[in-house]
């Protein structure tokens, strides 16, 4: 049985999520400064850049969840099988093997290893997002601001 990485969180919960943040924004301002070139695209760029940001955040932090939730349960299942001697001997070599450094080594490797999945994952909807992003595009109203 493959792991729950994300918590049970499907491909079509985080399409869900992103088109929230996608359609919030019906109208966009698009300001161009007195010294700079017309970007027809700019502000909904921005819309967009920033509600893909939040989707990769959420993803993150399922996967955290995720990843939190199979350690419980992993801790759980041997708190189920050993003796009450055995689990504070295991929980004292735990905490004496890991140096500093090598704590955060781990971690940026954990941290690495967050990322990604979180690209993985984000890869897997790619299509779908932009697919909805070129949509929203054509029915969002931009409104041109020059300063």
């Amino acid at each position: 049985m493959e792991p729950d990485l994300f918590n049970g969180v499907t491909n079509q919960d985080f399409i869900a999520y992103f088109k929230v943040d996608l359609h919030s924004r019906t109208e966009i301002i698009n300001y161009t400064y007195p010294h700079e070139l017309l970007d027809e695209d700019s502000g909904f760029g921005e819309h967009v850049q920033r509600c893909l940001m939040l989707l990769k955040d959420y993803i993150l932090l399922c996967f955290k969840n995720g990843k939190a939730a199979r350690r419980e349960q992993k801790n759980l299942a041997l708190e189920n099988d050993e003796t009450s001697d055995q689990k504070m001997q295991r929980r004292g070599i735990e905490m004496v093997q890991q140096t500093p450094e090598q704590k955060r080594e781990r971690l940026e490797i954990e941290k690495t290893q967050e990322k990604a999945e979180m690209e993985n994952k984000y890869k897997e909807l790619r299509d779908e997002i932009a697919a909805l992003i070129d949509e929203h595009h054509q029915k969002v109203k931009i409104i041109y601001v020059d300063l």
